[in-house]
């Protein structure tokens, strides 16, 4: 069985993938033009989980601003 399941942004994700946003909305910073990328996985162990997990990012830039989506996969990459 596959699943994938959203998570809440929180100070460890955003972190992770800070260079990535940055680098992305510099590039991208005043222009109508979309782009999104994908990070991941890597690995991530909430409190209350046993195991960490795949974690996956979609750094988007949209014609409005930045729009960072994380979330968690048993598929594979």
């Amino acid at each position: 069985m596959h699943y994938t399941l959203g998570l809440t942004a929180n100070n460890i994700l955003k972190n992770r993938v800070k260079r990535v946003v940055d680098a992305v909305e510099k590039i991208y910073s005043g222009s109508t033009d979309n782009y999104q990328h994908f990070v991941g996985p890597f690995a991530y162990k909430a409190e209350t989980w046993e195991e960490a997990q795949n974690c996956y990012a979609k750094v988007e830039y949209t014609g409005k601003g930045m729009n960072v989506r994380f979330f968690v996969s048993n598929f594979e990459s």
